[in-house]
């Protein structure tokens, strides 16, 4: 429920992490009473409840009841836009929960990634993406299949009308697809070349960057596109695991920890589509 004025809070991600790696078990999103119910609960658990507007709580898992979870708002992204009217940030609709992107926060989040990142029922990993329940799903930018996840990063959320989770997908999908992430861009006016530039660079006891260039050339009912991309990132890692035997009837742990860092570099050509 929302911690200030106690409503309970549909469309909440719930997602259930193992220790003490973090890897993804499961997760689900609440209903309209703000209820929710997780299945393969494993001990050594940590839940991450996350809603856009609300600072995201985590939660070590103990028992099977968690009573009643208070979420406090945050105030910081809140006032980065004003809302009109009471209109709630997401709704069902279309065979599934849309996001109106222009009217709510999620136009001041940054990137196409970000936004997706903070749909119900979508657990973000740096730019990869799972809908909670059926894994992998398909994205589509103004009815145009997204080949390459690095659009995502390309594309300002303040270009984006709207974005549609479906996870139950229709009879004008392929049988092996089992979630659709749909948005509905802004095209921009005018005809003509326009262009991006952009970088992205953190630091996490590595450097990590990834920069790009992305051209657009717009002639009446042709659209042409072309990128270029480069990476350098590092995943600095502590490790920690864990393995159990039994030696006769006396159960045995054995604990090993090691500091690792997975390193991804590419350098993707022009391509033109």
């Amino acid at each position: 429920m929302d911690g200030k004025t106690k409503e309970p809070l549909p469309y909440v991600n719930v997602v259930l992490y193992s220790l003490p790696d973090t890897t993804y078990v499961t997760g689900t999103v609440t209903d309209d009473k703000g209820d929710f119910a997780l299945d393969a609960v494993k001990n050594d658990c940590v839940l991450k409840i996350t809603m856009l507007g609300y600072q995201p709580a985590t939660i070590k898992v103990v028992n099977n009841q968690l009573g009643t979870i208070a979420l406090s708002q945050s105030e910081a992204m809140l006032k980065e836009v004003v809302i009109k009217g009471n209109a709630p940030a997401f709704k069902m609709e279309n065979g599934g929960i849309t996001a109106d992107v222009q009217n709510s926060p999620l136009r001041n989040m940054g990137s196409l990634s970000n936004v997706l990142g903070e749909m119900p029922f979508v657990v973000k990993d740096m730019n990869s993406f799972t809908v909670l329940g059926k894994g992998t799903p398909v994205i589509y930018i103004n009815n145009r299949l997204v080949r390459d996840n690095n659009e995502l990063l390309r594309l300002n959320a303040k270009d984006i009308k709207k974005v549609t989770v479906i996870t139950s997908p229709g009879a004008e999908y392929d049988a092996s697809v089992n979630a659709v992430i749909k948005i509905e861009a802004l095209r921009p006016p005018g005809d003509g070349l326009g262009g991006e530039f952009y970088t992205y660079n953190l630091y996490n006891t590595k450097w990590y960057t990834r920069d790009g260039v992305s051209l657009n050339y717009r002639m009446a009912g042709l659209d042409l596109f072309a990128n270029f991309d480069y990476a350098d990132m590092n995943f600095p890692k502590d490790r920690v695991r864990t393995n159990s035997m039994e030696s006769g009837n006396t159960p045995v742990s054995i604990v090993s920890s090691s500091k690792e860092n997975d390193r991804w570099k590419f350098l993707t050509p022009p391509r033109l589509w």
